[in-house]
């Protein structure tokens, strides 16, 4: 059986979320093979409670101590799994999310696992499983990776010498399919790993070369996408949703 473009409904054994879909995405490499990228959306329940005005994560132990009425709250968050295969076989897949979910979704964080990033993030992975996302975010200095992206592509762009201000609009205006073509391999890590760290993302890849079919994967993919903490229904069209927000996006 193979999986279209249409999606598939999952639900892994001991799992019942609000909804489960599967979303397929082909790639086609420069070789003229195939390759699909498969995004897997879910829910992760989490209990919160509301202290002095403020809301705070509770474990599921804790959850049993709170009688019904109480200001216990329940809270569904999204997360998905992007997979990148040659093969589109169901019972595989569904075997394999069953499995991730299983011992993963507990976790309030993002899990990397790939041959390509993992020589490369293996220190932010780090970060990523053990900090929560607000500390996460000033570890990684979210505004600071925003501008190591606009500087790098600022010296991609053509433009008339001297003229910062018309050469950063160019890059505003530019289609974010595009954005993934001018950047290096590392910048493109960086890129996502921005994208991870505020979707969630269980990523797995088979090879260097998938790096960019990742990113671009990722941004057609992730939906609902939380962005700058706002669900939205539709991606950002260009550049200009990343680099240019006031303040920090994540």
């Amino acid at each position: 059986d193979l999986l279209h473009s249409d999606g598939l409904t999952i639900h892994p054994a001991g799992w019942d979320p609000l909804e489960s879909r599967v979303d397929v995405f082909p790639l086609t490499n420069l070789d003229g093979k195939r390759t699909y990228a498969i995004g897997y959306t879910f829910y992760r329940l989490f209990g919160l409670v509301l202290q002095d005005d403020l809301l705070a994560e509770v474990s599921d132990e804790t959850c049993s101590d709170y009688s019904e009425g109480s200001n216990l709250v329940g809270v569904l968050v999204p997360g998905t799994i992007l997979v990148l295969t040659e093969a589109l076989c169901v019972r595989f897949l569904n075997e394999f999310f069953s499995y991730m979910l299983k011992d993963h979704t507990h976790h309030n964080c993002v899990l990397i696992e790939s041959n390509v990033l993992r020589s490369l993030l293996s220190n932010a992975a780090a970060l990523l499983t053990r900090l929560p996302l607000v500390a996460l975010k000033q570890k990684l200095g979210i505004q600071a990776i925003q501008l190591e992206l606009r500087d790098s592509l600022m010296e991609r762009t053509f433009a008339v010498p001297n003229e910062w201000q018309s050469r950063e609009q160019i890059i505003r205006n530019l289609d974010l399919g595009l954005v993934l073509h001018y950047l290096d391999l590392d910048k493109l890590v960086t890129l996502l790993l921005t994208l991870l760290t505020e979707g969630r993302v269980v990523l797995i890849c088979p090879d260097r070369v998938q790096c960019s079919f990742m990113c671009e994967a990722i941004l057609m993919l992730m939906k609902p996408f939380t962005w700058n903490f706002t669900y939205v229904s539709n991606l950002p069209a260009t550049l200009v949703d990343i680099l240019g927000a006031p303040g920090p996006l994540f």
